[in-house]
């Protein structure tokens, strides 16, 4: 790992960069001593934080993601991959800077280096998904990096499975959300953790609330959907391709109120939440994501499961119940959400 790469024959993409004896021996060893395998795992961590060839580099991290999916401990080496994410996106972007119209073999004579990170970039990006998926604290961290956001950002189309740590990045840990209906004064307080969209927030919480409210109309004869509730928590996808949730509310932000707190079909056409936006760009009081529910102005809605399905087998997504709110509660709120948006007016 320490000898640099001097030919382009050398740089590998595919499985044959794993067929040096050492790096089978590695594996070998660690399967025979998991208990070894955190040592080893901050062994490459200073690998990758010293100086030492990019190819190397790309290749040690992958290595680094198939022990930790063998059972080693990601917070001691994830810092050191996505520092090393960032210095591939930083090649990257100058790599696809570069004329056209080069060869290969001339982009390596010129900068080798950019060559080096575009064929390890899969190596890199896949490590970053096992660790950041594995590591909530990582993820937190990770969203703090105004450099190396705006690179995912940049450079998602052009790298593949980049965009799937930006999906992971646009999700949140320990989003709070408010979700009242208006018509029954009932509400309830959630913390969402590693939602990607609202889709998948719709399948989580229209669940939780029917759940909770079960006993009362309408709630009494709203039907659950146990195979969409699965597939949104990580547990089991469904066998069929054409699976699907449908929506037993319509949802909506908090300025389809009016200003006796009613939720108005105007309101309600203006602020209506799309399914393929995030929540963490639903409009907030007190730091909280208000969603309303209530009858659906554009008929039933429905959406593949597809939406909801975790992007990573390591991640377990939550709509955890906080609190149920009382009358007095949902008034509050309600008091707090009109007098926000009369301000927003």
């Amino acid at each position: 790992m320490q000898q640099d790469v001097q030919r382009q024959e050398e740089v590998k993409a595919d499985a044959s960069a794993f067929q040096d004896s050492s790096i089978r021996e590695l594996f070998l060893h660690a399967k025979a001593h998991p208990e070894q395998i955190d040592g080893l795992l901050g062994s490459i961590a200073d690998f990758l934080d010293g100086e030492a060839d990019t190819y190397k580099k790309g290749l040690a991290c992958i290595i680094a993601g198939t022990l930790v999916e063998k059972g080693g401990d990601p917070a001691g080496i994830v810092g050191a991959v996505v520092r090393q994410l960032e210095r591939h996106l930083i090649l990257l972007e100058a790599y696809f800077q570069q004329d056209d119209e080069l060869s290969l073999a001339e982009r390596f004579q010129t900068a080798p280096d950019t060559v080096k990170a575009q064929m390890t970039s899969d190596f890199v990006v896949l490590a970053t998904m096992t660790m950041i998926c594995r590591d909530k604290q990582a993820r937190i961290e990770l969203r703090q990096n105004q450099q190396l956001l705006r690179l995912i950002e940049e450079l998602e189309e052009q790298i593949d499975n980049l965009h799937f740590v930006n999906i992971v990045l646009g999700s949140e840990d320990d989003l709070e959300v408010v979700a009242l209906h208006p018509e029954t004064s009932t509400g309830i307080r959630l913390r969402l953790s590693m939602v990607q969209n609202n889709f998948h927030l719709f399948t989580l919480l229209q669940d939780v609330f029917v759940q909770q409210f079960q006993a009362q109309e309408p709630f009494a004869s709203m039907p659950r959907n146990e195979v969409a509730v699965k597939a949104a928590t990580g547990v089991a996808y469904p066998d069929t391709d054409d699976a699907f949730d449908s929506a037993l509310f319509g949802f909506y932000a908090g300025g389809a109120l009016d200003e006796n707190g009613a939720l108005s079909e105007q309101g309600a056409f203006a602020h209506w939440l799309f399914g393929e936006d995030t929540p963490l760009r639903i409009p907030r009081v007190e730091e909280k994501a208000i969603v309303l529910l209530g009858p659906s102005v554009f008929g039933q809605r429905s959406w593949d499961l597809s939406f909801c399905v975790p992007v990573h087998n390591a991640l377990t997504p939550q709509a955890e119940l906080v609190e149920v709110l009382s009358c007095e509660q949902v008034k509050a709120w309600t008091e707090k959400i009109v007098e926000q948006w009369k301000k927003a007016r």
